[in-house]
């Protein structure tokens, strides 16, 4: 999920409920979520009810959902570009690669038994192949890499990238090393989480 300690951003307090997360912002401060992890029988769901001080309508889940409606409402944020434009079409086209592709690696990575009949089986060459498949969605990305997934300019596709990259099964190193523009936006990211 792309709210936890590991990504970029700032968790101000953590409660009972949840956890509210501060996420500077380019032009209006901070963007505060609260996000409470449940359970599902599929696993862990995290899901954001709050932005700020209003109550969502329909909690989200999701993390491509949560970051592109973000993006839609708070638009003076500039998580995204203006919706209609070339910029903003590229922006939904690499969330949706990245959830349907990278994303879905990941869950083969990290539960091959629940892709086969075989269950534990068939786990080795789920795994084995979910990490080739991993690999190269990231080649992908990292390709196209100018220093961020839209170019110059920070995107929620950023964060969300950071945290998919993050789940790499071996050293980062190793992929870093073999990913080097995708090293590069990891840096960026965390120098930014840092900074001011």
């Amino acid at each position: 999920m792309i709210i936890s300690p590991n990504a970029p951003g700032d968790v101000r307090h953590r409660d009972r409920e949840g956890v509210v997360l501060a996420v500077r912002t380019a032009t209006d401060g901070l963007v505060h979520a609260r996000v409470t992890k449940t359970y599902s029988q599929l696993g862990p769901v995290v899901i954001v009810d709050f932005v700020g001080r209003q109550r969502l309508d329909t909690p989200v889940f999701e993390s491509a959902a949560i970051l592109i409606h973000l993006a839609h409402a708070y638009p003076a944020a500039n998580l995204a570009p203006p919706a209609g434009t070339t910029g903003h079409a590229r922006f939904l086209q690499w969330m949706s690669f990245m959830s349907s592709n990278v994303y879905e690696s990941v869950l083969r990575i990290y539960y091959p038994e629940r892709y086969s009949t075989s269950g534990a089986a068939a786990s080795a060459e789920i795994k084995q192949q979910a990490v080739a498949d991993y690999v190269r969605h990231l080649e992908v990305i990292h390709d196209t890499l100018s220093p961020y997934v839209l170019g110059e300019k920070l995107s929620a596709a950023d964060p969300y990238l950071y945290m998919l990259a993050a789940w790499y099964p071996g050293e980062s190193a190793v992929l870093h090393a073999r990913l080097p523009k995708l090293a590069q936006h990891a840096e960026l990211l965390r120098q930014r989480a840092h900074s001011g």
